[in-house]
């Protein structure tokens, strides 16, 4: 019994410890890489943590089973908005976030930039802890301050996997962010044609417009987008609409810069050619 009572001490002090250590260092921020992705992530450690969010923080298993035995608050919110769900998932523990869900965490709070933990999970590529949350009921359809919902996150980091579960799930595949992207106007810049075709399926409308006046056909040629192209155009995309300067998909394909003169040009060449062969007729 005593052995027990001293283990459950120590890990409290060592959480408290931590915790005070933490606070001295506010303004230093962590840096994470994620592995396959050329970018580095970094963010500043915030005010208000909780001894639980500080255990799932530093990704401590025991501290953080003590912590909840003894009834810690699993919807506490930090200072920036951020709950211990929230910070589990942009972790991945999927032990910690099953735990969470079973006690009760919201999976549809919102952090200060609008941000809920379908966003983070959805942002790392946590397709299980994705799924975790979409059957405690995180609301697909719920979007950050800049507009962006966890199906535009989905296309615009390329997971494909993520995105049939989204499309599944009933997400808008026709939301628009502030900038008026659309999930498909993502995938078309992104040259991702596998999603171009998934979300055409699911009936993305390829003729919206963002706030410069592109449709994702628009995107496509000027990325030089051979295979998403032909996918807009056997969609009914309409070449016939015009960006804010006036400009058709037409216009563009022929003042598009090239950077490989041979390779480019070559793809530049074939892009102008489906335009001017394309039959509306054809398309389905």
């Amino acid at each position: 019994m005593w052995r027990v009572w001293w283990v459950v001490v120590g890990a409290l002090t060592l959480v408290v410890v931590e915790a005070a250590k933490l606070n001295e260092k506010q303004t230093k921020p962590r840096c994470q890489d994620m592995e396959g992705r050329q970018r580095k992530v970094c963010y500043e450690r915030n005010r208000g943590y909780t001894a639980l969010m500080y255990a799932i923080d530093r990704n401590t298993t025991e501290v953080f089973d003590i912590l909840l035995r003894a009834g810690s608050i699993v919807n506490a919110v930090s200072a920036k908005g951020l709950t211990p769900l929230y910070l589990a998932v942009d972790l991945g523990n999927e032990y910690i976030v099953d735990k969470l869900l079973q006690k009760g965490a919201d999976p549809n709070t919102v952090s200060t930039t609008g941000v809920t933990p379908l966003h983070a999970a959805t942002y790392w590529g946590h397709q299980n802890v994705v799924e975790f949350l979409l059957e405690k009921g995180a609301d697909p359809n719920l979007q950050e301050k800049d507009g962006f919902s966890v199906l535009h996150k989905a296309v615009y980091y390329n997971f494909p996997s993520i995105v049939d579960i989204f499309i599944e799930k009933g997400s808008r595949v026709d939301s628009q962010n502030k900038k008026g992207h659309t999930a498909l106007i993502h995938a078309a810049e992104g040259g991702h044609t596998v999603l171009v075709d998934k979300l055409l399926k699911a009936k993305a409308n390829p003729n919206l417009q963002d706030t410069s006046g592109k449709t994702a056909l628009h995107w496509a040629v000027l990325k030089q987008e051979k295979e998403v192209v032909r996918s807009l155009l056997k969609a009914c995309a309409d070449l016939t609409i015009q960006d804010n300067r006036g400009r058709t998909v037409k216009d563009l394909a022929k003042v598009v810069r090239v950077k490989n003169k041979d390779e480019d040009l070559k793809k530049k060449v074939e892009i102008i050619k489906l335009l001017a062969d394309h039959n509306v007729a054809s398309c389905s």
